[in-house]
């Protein structure tokens, strides 16, 4: 994809936003999960463990919303806004 517009350049930046966010709430959800196991008990740790968990999820879905009503503005606007619905960058 080329950038020659200024709405393909948002597109692609709202993408690699997304695509960022998304993958840093999998890492942190990944990473809380893993601190629950290793609680063992502790009931300080498991609830420091609860509370990132609960907000690595909060970020997941927080993430997936955004997404999510980005595509719905751009179905509900219509017109030719090109491929920014899958705009990944070329390198």
């Amino acid at each position: 994809m080329q950038v020659n517009q200024v709405s393909h350049l948002l597109g692609l930046g709202m993408n690699i936003v997304f695509g960022v966010a998304i993958a840093v709430s999998m890492i942190a959800l990944i990473m809380s999960g893993i601190k629950f196991v290793t609680a063992k008990g502790d009931p300080k740790a498991k609830a420091a463990a609860q509370q990132a968990l609960t907000y690595s999820i909060v970020g997941f879905v927080l993430a997936i919303a955004a997404f999510t009503i980005k595509t719905i503005i751009f179905n509900v606007i219509g017109g030719d806004y090109g491929d920014l619905t899958n705009a990944t960058p070329n390198f």
